[in-house]
């Protein structure tokens, strides 16, 4: 959003002022500081590269999930054959990217949905990726379904 939107027509001045707000998100979510300080354009700013944090996802991080959904109780649903949760984003996915999460292979974890609506009752058995808000709880981790997308009909 940054490099399409939030820089464009402004001055100098107010780009520094949002440079400013950047490295204080980032500082408040605990990156540490790095060797040079932050460019002051969107191109430069979108070409930084962060790290992948080690140790367990915090809870409420937009995650995905990828396996065959199917119903557990009267109105709980569950990715079963699931794909290990990972770190997502609600960009608008591509052609292209349908196509390689579609490919991925299914794996062997389960994974409970939550707050899935509208009913995904058309769904069952299909392959589907469910992107949220990572949740833990005494039975293990979850997502609170923001989306849901079929990768395919059927669930080999």
């Amino acid at each position: 959003m940054a490099r399409t939107s939030w820089f464009r027509g402004t001055s100098r001045g107010v780009v520094a002022e949002k440079v400013d707000a950047i490295a204080y998100i980032l500082q408040a979510n605990g990156f540490p500081p790095g060797a040079a300080p932050l460019p002051q354009n969107a191109e430069a700013l979108a070409r930084i590269l962060f790290p992948r944090r080690t140790g367990p996802m915090p809870v409420g991080m937009m995650v995905r999930a990828i396996g065959c959904l199917a119903k557990s109780g009267d109105s709980e649903w569950v990715l079963n054959r699931a794909t290990a949760i990972e770190a997502a984003t609600l960009d608008a996915a591509t052609v292209d990217d349908l196509r390689t999460a579609a490919a991925l292979p299914l794996g062997t974890d389960s994974v409970s949905l939550r707050s899935v609506f509208p009913s995904p009752d058309s769904h069952a058995a299909h392959k589907m990726e469910a992107k949220g808000l990572l949740l833990r709880d005494s039975t293990g981790p979850g997502i609170n379904v923001v989306s849901m997308t079929m990768l395919s009909a059927t669930c080999p």
